[in-house]
């Protein structure tokens, strides 16, 4: 199950790298009002992922993702405070964006790497808990039965 859902997340991870490239390849080439119309939608973008990536985080069953949505919500918050006090970016000079954004980038990385390294260990906790002969949290060995919200099912496995 866990080889599944990071299968699609990975694929996601792809989809947005690619629109990363191509967003960027476009802004060199493209008039300033380009730029601009995709700037807006960009930004519009953004926030609509963020809040559901927030919502998703702070209603997950994982207090880590909690906690992380917490720290995020931090970080979105300086960021926006460094915007209304003028220092981010409209005020900085050309080098201090292209440095910032490079800093971004690199945060990006170490986030794929952590990521990474959460999910390696996910799945080959996921392969000791099966070797064990253990069911996963929700599931019941042969002949046992699941209580699923007051409601009892009978585990069929092959």
């Amino acid at each position: 199950m866990a080889h599944e859902i990071l299968a699609a997340k990975l694929c996601e991870l792809d989809q947005k790298i690619g629109r990363l490239h191509s967003r960027i390849r476009l802004c060199e080439t493209e008039d300033p009002e380009e730029i601009r119309r995709e700037l807006d939608s960009l930004r519009r973008e953004c926030q609509v992922e963020r809040g559901a990536l927030r919502d998703r985080m702070r209603f997950s069953r994982s207090r880590t993702a909690a906690r992380i949505a917490g720290t995020f919500d931090q970080i979105a918050e300086i960021l926006e405070r460094a915007r209304q006090e003028g220092t981010l970016p409209e005020e900085m000079l050309p080098e201090e964006r292209i440095l910032l954004a490079e800093y971004m980038l690199d945060f990006a990385l170490q986030s794929a790497d952590e990521a990474l390294l959460a999910s390696l260990e996910a799945i080959e906790g996921q392969l000791s808990w099966e070797a064990a002969g253990s069911p996963l949290p929700g599931q019941a060995r042969e002949g046992q039965t699941v209580s699923n919200e007051n409601e009892t099912k009978e585990a069929n496995f092959l």
